[in-house]
């Protein structure tokens, strides 16, 4: 997405990224070094899929928050390009942190656990979409997405090798976003043989309205698309951006679940956004018949969700929503 067009809070801040490139540059080859030991692991690495707001940053927020885990915080987010030193830095200011000296306790964060801001969170142990770590590892597409055809397996090979560090490291699942990869679900399953999916989908009229507003948010502008293309970027262009949010979401779901008929569906688990706040232990239990590794808190919280519908949108933008996908339920 175009840094020029996004307001304020979301444009990059490029001494950052300057520095993230300098410690790139610099720490990559001790990363390897590190994870060229961890070739197995106990545990399953947790991928969450569905299109953009349909409610995969609160699932990983409950999931991370009620299952003794890892997943790419805030802070080990710094280190895409070596998260196993991010992970050892990581463990040694909390959890061996008794004193409370350094980066704090993740119980202090709970009470506002559940906030964020078009993915994005607050707090150093708040959970992190993690794009970067992907986008190192694998080619991009010009969709955004992974480009499976030309994945390199050394990279790949390195991509599980840090994954299977942390898990070893924290003992536990490594539980991350991965709408990156809806396309290349099966990939995933090939290189992690214990990999877990879940796939969650929003109701359609809500999710479109979602994007439409993402899109106002992120750029001031809906003529802007906000997330992944699932198709081809010329099958948009000619499209409004009411009907294009709504064919988004309708492509974004067959693109998943083409990749998944793919794979072996024993691994897999699809719920609707509306079950999952109603009733979020239900993922809990259905996790864990899955792999009995994963370990579970004794009484998940909270017990269920409000679920969140947008407000109307300018310019009656919701109605002409509700339109397009009238007509294109008609076809």
């Amino acid at each position: 997405m175009d840094n020029k067009k996004r307001t304020k809070g979301f444009k990059k801040d490029f001494q950052v990224e300057e520095l993230l490139q300098l410690l790139d540059n610099n720490l990559s080859s001790v990363e390897e070094k590190l994870i060229e030991e961890h070739k197995s692991t106990a545990y399953p690495p947790i991928f969450i899929f569905g299109c953009a707001r349909s409610g995969t940053t609160v699932l990983h927020q409950y999931l991370i928050q009620n299952i003794k885990c890892i997943y790419p915080s805030n802070f080990i987010s710094r280190f895409y390009y070596a998260p196993y030193v991010g992970g050892l830095y990581y463990k040694l200011f909390t959890e061996l942190d008794e004193r409370d000296e350094l980066l704090g306790n993740f119980e202090e964060e709970k009470q506002d656990f559940f906030s964020s801001d078009l993915g994005k969170t607050s707090g150093i142990h708040s959970p992190n979409e993690f794009w970067y770590f992907w986008r190192k590892h694998f080619p991009i597409n010009k969709k955004g997405t992974i480009d499976k055809k030309n994945i390199d397996k050394l990279e790949a090979n390195i991509f599980l090798k840090s994954i299977f560090g942390l898990q070893n490291l924290f003992d536990g699942p490594f539980i991350t976003k991965g709408m990156i990869a809806n396309n290349c679900i099966e990939f995933l399953e090939n290189l992690f043989s214990k990999a877990i999916f879940i796939v969650i989908r929003r109701d359609l009229f809500a999710n479109a309205k979602s994007l439409y507003k993402a899109r106002l948010d992120y750029f001031n502008d809906p003529e802007e698309w906000y997330s992944f293309y699932p198709r081809d970027k010329k099958n948009y262009v000619e499209l409004g951006p009411e009907e294009q949010v709504v064919r988004q979401v309708l492509d974004t779901n067959q693109e998943i679940e083409e990749s998944l008929n793919r794979c072996e569906s024993s691994r897999a688990i699809k719920i609707s956004y509306t079950e999952f706040c109603r009733s979020p232990q239900n993922v809990l239990g259905m996790l864990q018949e899955i792999d009995k590794s994963i370990q579970i808190t004794a009484k998940p919280v909270p017990t269920s969700f409000k679920i969140r519908e947008k407000k109307g949108l300018p310019d009656g933008a919701d109605e002409v929503i509700k339109k397009e996908i009238e007509h294109i339920i008609r076809k």
